[in-house]
C-alpha cells in the first residue's frame, strides 16, 4: 500500500507541474546545453523508441500539461518511433520516422491528420517560439501549417 501512494503522489506531482520533463536520449553526463538538440513530441504523439532503444515509452499529452516532453539529442542522424494516439483514435501501425538533428536546435513532431490517415511531421521550431509548445495542432495551439 505504501508503495502505491507514493507512485499517485508521484503521477499527481507530475501532472500538476508546469515544467516538461526532461529526457536524455544520450549518455554523455559533462555538456553544455547548446551541445546538444531538443525534441518535443505534440499533443497525441506518443514515442515508443529512440534509436532503436524500446525501453522509452512517452505517452502523449493529449494536449494538456501532463505528458509535456523535452528529449535531449546529440547532434546528428536518428530514428524516433512514433504513434498517433488522442483518446478516442490510435494508430493501428507504429511508424520509424529518420530524422536529422542540428545542436542548439528545437524541433517538434506533431500529428498531421487527413481523411482519416495521420502521418508525423517533423520541424525545426528553433526560430518560432509560438511552435515549441506540446499544444501544436490542437485547439489553442498554432496549427501545424503554421510552423
Amino acid at each position: 500500500m505504501y508503495k502505491f501512494n507514493i507512485i499517485i503522489i508521484s503521477i499527481f506531482l507530475t501532472a500538476c507541474t508546469s515544467q516538461p520533463i526532461l529526457i536524455k536520449a544520450h549518455s554523455i553526463s559533462d555538456y553544455d546545453k547548446s551541445d546538444i538538440a531538443l525534441l518535443k513530441p505534440a499533443a497525441y504523439i506518443e514515442i515508443f523508441s529512440i534509436d532503436g532503444n524500446n525501453d522509452i515509452n512517452l505517452a502523449p499529452s493529449q494536449g494538456l500539461l501532463i505528458g509535456d516532453y523535452e528529449i535531449e539529442l546529440l547532434p546528428g542522424k536518428h530514428v524516433i518511433g512514433v504513434a498517433y494516439r488522442d483518446g478516442n483514435r490510435y494508430s493501428t501501425g507504429n511508424l520509424h520516422l529518420n530524422i536529422e538533428v542540428a545542436k542548439d536546435h528545437k524541433y517538434i513532431i506533431a500529428p498531421q491528420v487527413r481523411d482519416g490517415k495521420w502521418k508525423p511531421v517533423f520541424k525545426d521550431v528553433t526560430s518560432n517560439k509560438n511552435c515549441w509548445t506540446v499544444r501544436v495542432g490542437v485547439i489553442g495551439g498554432p496549427p501545424v501549417s503554421d510552423c
